[in-house]
């Protein structure tokens, strides 16, 4: 169970990361999902 709270935190904070950013500059948001999507999967993993 607290591992699929924290997968949920991790998804929801990488969510709002990408929208902050892609109001900012969305090519970025972009390499951000990108860069959370490796960690999703390395994190997986493990």
């Amino acid at each position: 169970m607290k591992q699929a709270i924290t997968t949920v935190l991790d998804l929801c904070g990488i969510a709002l990361l990408v929208a902050g950013i892609a109001l900012i500059y969305i090519p970025a948001a972009f390499l951000a999902a990108g860069m959370g999507l490796l960690a999703i999967s390395w994190r997986a993993s493990k």
